[in-house]
């Protein structure tokens, strides 16, 4: 009893899950600086454990090799962006944790906005860069609206901000 499973080399899941493997293991060398062999083999494996499960999920079939490429160009300058304001928003954080009277100092607050992103990924790159600023938590999504906690009204005051209009130059041509 022979058991027969067709293969197809070459499907849209296939090279979506191809693509996705790539980029993440071009983030993956690009943010460790690690070229030795153990940690490009577990690049490797992980990028490609990544690919496996989520493959589908971060690419559309109806998009061209460019326009993949131009979206990632744009996201690996935003997330230098990102990565700065981190910082700041560390420091902010730092100050307000040192201040003589803390509790004073805190006023944490909800802040609900309308986003202009359209599609599941561009919300989930904003509610993710929200979350990973120290200072702010994305605690819920529906449809367009976000609810974001803040930990002062300082910080409050500029959510969404710069961070939307950033993620939207980078799908803007999911946009058009």
């Amino acid at each position: 009893m022979a058991l027969s499973i067709p293969i197809k080399l070459y499907t849209i899941g296939n090279m979506n899950r191809f693509v996705t493997f790539v980029v993440m293991l071009a983030f993956w060398l690009l943010w460790s600086g690690m070229f030795d062999a153990f940690h490009i083999t577990l690049g490797v494996i992980s990028s490609g454990i990544v690919a496996i499960w989520t493959g589908r999920l971060f690419l559309e079939s109806h998009k061209t090799i460019q326009q993949r490429f131009n979206e990632w160009i744009k996201f690996e300058i935003y997330s230098f962006w990102l990565l700065w304001q981190i910082i700041i928003a560390n420091i902010q954080v730092l100050k307000l944790a040192f201040q003589p009277h803390v509790l004073h100092a805190l006023s944490p607050s909800f802040v609900t906005f309308e986003t202009k992103l359209m599609g599941d990924i561009p919300k989930f790159i904003l509610a993710q860069s929200i979350t990973l600023t120290p200072g702010t938590v994305t605690v819920s999504i529906e449809n367009n609206t976000f609810k974001v906690h803040a930990i002062n009204k300082a910080t409050a005051a500029g959510i969404p901000g710069e961070m939307e209009d950033k993620v939207y130059g980078i799908y803007s041509e999911r946009h058009t």
